[in-house]
């Protein structure tokens, strides 16, 4: 009687832990088959496309196009020949003599721009953007990862008008495959080769802060390399004109001088804190105006030279 008690216990236990499982899965996937049923509801996926269909994004030309970027003048000259116009014009891929590449590698330090002139590439072609990290598909499950990875390109072919973007991929693929890699890692670098070369109607942009750490052989995957560097005095200002085009001020020389080895972040982390420590200024003098202001923050005076924190 014990033995059938425990025997019971045990199924029960087993039951639940699976209605568990399949509620959180169903969860899981459920935002990311609303956002390609809002993209095209004519296609079906499987969970694991779903799953990773959580990272479609649609942005906007006005808010994210080019035009919203300073500097990177040449990238985006670039790209808008072999991504944006292509994308435009979806015959272009099945001509052999007018195929655009479709693998891009953007590299360069961290701040300079990558995953933003990503996401304008997208907005500026008006598709969608899979923004991939090799962090969400790891799974301690042997094969699970690989799949969560041919998920991503095979949604991305589904949706035909869409861009797969993978950030940071020396993470996952950050070493020259050898006999010490784990049988995971191995097969996992290998996959992501093989995906490359399949999945040819798939335009995919990779980042990487740390290139000469990748794997030959994914390099030579690459059909444009792109270097991120910190930018020019003549790109500083157009970075600046554009955080601050809002705003009826001159940038003082001292700035000028001073953010000379600045990345974009940099700049832009720059601006905000000047914002910040000019709105207190004015807020301190004029508590009473604060309402006003709230209202309408286009109001506030002008930036002065003792608000830039530098």
């Amino acid at each position: 009687m014990q033995r059938l008690l425990s025997f019971i216990y045990f199924v029960i236990i087993c039951l639940m832990t699976l209605y568990m499982n399949d509620s959180v899965s169903f969860s899981f996937g459920n935002e990311g088959h609303k956002k390609v049923r809002a993209i095209n509801p004519n296609i079906t996926i499987n969970s694991y496309e779903s799953a990773v269909a959580e990272s479609l994004t649609v942005l906007s030309r006005q808010r994210f196009g080019f035009d919203t970027i300073g500097g990177m003048d040449k990238m985006k000259k670039d790209l808008l020949w072999h991504v944006v116009l292509p994308m435009k014009n979806p015959t272009m891929y099945s001509n052999p003599f007018l195929r655009p590449p479709h693998t891009f590698l953007f590299e360069g330090i961290p701040g300079t721009g990558k995953t933003l002139l990503a996401r304008a590439v997208a907005a500026e072609a008006g598709v969608s953007l899979l923004a991939l990290k090799m962090t969400s598909i790891e799974n301690k499950y042997v094969g699970e990862s690989a799949k969560f990875l041919r998920a991503a390109f095979t949604l991305c072919e589904k949706l035909k008008r869409c861009i797969l973007f993978i950030d940071e991929i020396d993470g996952a693929f950050g070493r020259v495959r050898s006999a010490l890699d784990s049988q995971h890692d191995y097969g996992l670098k290998t996959i992501l080769l093989q995906l490359f070369d399949e999945f040819a109607s798939v335009t995919v942009i990779c980042a990487t802060n740390h290139s000469s750490s990748l794997d030959p052989a994914l390099v030579r995957r690459f059909d444009s390399r792109m270097i991120f560097e910190v930018p020019n005095d003549h790109e500083r200002s157009q970075i600046l004109a554009k955080l601050l085009e809002d705003e009826t001020t001159k940038v003082p020389n001292r700035v000028w001088k001073l953010t000379k080895d600045y990345t974009p972040s940099n700049l832009r982390r720059l601006v905000e804190t000047t914002r910040s420590n000019r709105n207190r200024r004015v807020f301190e003098a004029h508590a009473h105006l604060l309402p006003k202001y709230l209202a309408n923050p286009h109001r506030l005076p002008r930036i002065k030279s003792c608000d830039w924190d530098i």
